[in-house]
């Protein structure tokens, strides 16, 4: 199934190399201008020196070959280690590091049709690390250009590496319908069960019905009446696109399990021809959040099982009494890290949040623990030659766990940091000059970390991929909470409760 688009228009960061423009910056038959459009197109609208040049290192054997001849000797980076694309000093290296600096970046010495501007983001990073963003003006320019050198994704295939022009087919069914089949009971725990009935209704609708996994367990449990609807007109449900509207049932529960699927997903999937209409039409983020929507405008009760990042979503929970986070996981065909929330037609809730059957806290005091930050100018996040490593994630091995160290001691290349690092990373902060600093920040930050992860009994994090070995749910921290630990760990005062409303 081919993308609908218009043959003399493209799309920023939608788009692969035709094997035109692969052989032309194979064989570099073309001018640093046209590769940086070519890699903007590919890559999307903003992008560093570093990781441009690395794309075409990857990308042009004449380049590579080019740009091996004359490295400096013994030339490093800030962390002590070769930086080969920064000190790449090949006549052809130094005329395209030039080439970006000055005729097109605004401003430049010689900048007389600018293509992108340099961020001012107000810290010390090296240039080749300082993000670059495509002009507003050359956006519409550029989606016209180079037509032969560039071709729009299939709908389904994602790039899944920029430097090697790599893609994979994703399930357009189950990615784009959420067609993920909920064949496990885990979901439905004592914490749910009692919600169910408490509501005391007698018939069960899911507008997302899929296979009816879901309808069949509350015949057996409830012996409610049940009835689906779906999009998809081989499952044997009414038809209806749910996501557009659901018909308004009060006197029965809505128990389902909507498709989920996250904006820039949809975009980086190729799946944006059969799914963005509902992103524009309602201006949300994500699939479910548009399911939420129309279920709770259609029901009093709905029983929903969304991804568990909801919890540190923006998503209204005026409406949402409880959150059940399944560490057992409910489908045959995914590992996504899910809960079941529970909505009641009052408002003004303050959702009691559970691990399994286990209560934890409510919502307010989660966030109140999470407290609110703003940027540092003490912290660059996502430098490679930062002082501190980051790993964000934990590990499949429950002893692997997130963690602050030092730069020199993380086992990650430092050449894989780029603008968009989420889980792995190196940040810098300047006012640490010595190891005996940077070993003591990283004691304290860590002891900050796992006294948070200890009270909140995890769920300040947000689940990632999973669960590690020992069936515990993997977490991911995000930057603005590892700001404010890494704020605390410097010794500044931070907001750590926020008023309940």
């Amino acid at each position: 199934m081919k993308i609908p688009t218009n043959t003399d228009r493209l799309t920023i960061g939608e788009c692969n190399l035709s094997d035109k423009g692969r052989e032309a910056i194979d064989q570099w038959n073309c001018t640093v201008r046209t590769a940086l459009e070519l890699f903007i197109m590919i890559n999307g609208r903003e992008f560093t020196n570093t990781t441009f040049l690395a794309w075409l290192n990857e990308n042009s054997t004449t380049l590579a070959i080019e740009f091996e001849k004359h490295p400096t000797k013994g030339a490093t980076g800030g962390s002590g280690r070769p930086n080969s694309m920064k000190n790449l000093m090949s006549p052809k290296a130094r005329s395209i590091m030039q080439t970006i600096a000055q005729n097109l970046s605004e401003g430049g010495s010689s900048a007389s049709d600018p293509l992108v501007a340099t961020l001012d983001s107000g810290d010390m990073k090296s240039n080749n690390t300082k993000i670059r963003r495509l002009l507003p003006s050359k956006e519409n320019y550029l989606t016209h250009q180079n037509t032969r050198l560039l071709r729009d994704l299939e709908l389904g295939e994602m790039l899944t590496s920029i430097e090697r022009g790599i893609t994979t087919q994703v399930d357009v069914t189950k990615v784009g319908r959420g067609a993920f089949n909920t064949k496990g009971s885990s979901w439905l725990n004592a914490v749910v069960r009692k919600f169910i009935t408490s509501a005391s209704l007698n018939s069960a609708i899911d507008p997302f019905a899929g296979q009816g996994d879901m309808l069949r367990l509350c015949e057996a449990e409830f012996h409610m009446s049940t009835s689906g609807l779906d999009i998809q007109d081989q499952l044997g449900w009414p038809i209806n696109d749910s996501l557009v509207s659901i018909p308004k049932s009060t006197d029965s529960i809505c128990i389902t399990n909507p498709p989920y699927l996250a904006n820039y997903s949809a975009k980086r999937k190729s799946m944006w021809p059969m799914v963005g209409s509902y992103y524009e039409n309602t201006g949300r983020g994500d699939l479910y959040e548009i399911a939420l929507d129309k279920c709770l405008e259609a029901f009093d009760y709905v029983v929903a099982i969304i991804p568990e990042t909801f919890l540190h979503s923006n998503y209204p929970k005026d409406r949402c009494a409880i959150v059940s986070i399944l560490e057992k996981n409910p489908f045959e065909d995914t590992t996504f890290p899910v809960c079941v929330t529970c909505w009641v037609p009052q408002t003004k809730q303050n959702p009691v949040i559970y691990v399994g059957e286990r209560e934890v806290m409510t919502y307010s005091a989660m966030v109140g623990i999470k407290g609110d930050v703003s940027r540092s100018k003490r912290i660059v996040f996502n430098d490679p030659e930062g002082n501190i490593g980051l790993k964000a994630v934990d590990s499949s091995k429950a002893d692997d766990r997130i963690s602050f160290m030092q730069g020199k001691d993380f086992d990650y290349p430092r050449s894989s940091i780029k603008v968009s690092s989420r889980l792995m990373t190196y940040l810098n902060i300047p006012e640490l000059t010595t190891e005996k600093d940077i070993r003591s920040f990283c004691e304290r930050a860590n002891t900050i970390l796992e006294s948070y992860r200890e009270r909140s009994e995890d769920i300040i994090l947000s689940g990632f991929k999973g669960n590690n070995k020992k069936g515990k749910r993997r977490r991911r921290l995000d930057y603005r909470l590892a700001r404010k630990i890494i704020l605390e760990a410097l010794g500044e005062s931070v907001q750590t409760t926020l008023p309940l409303e």
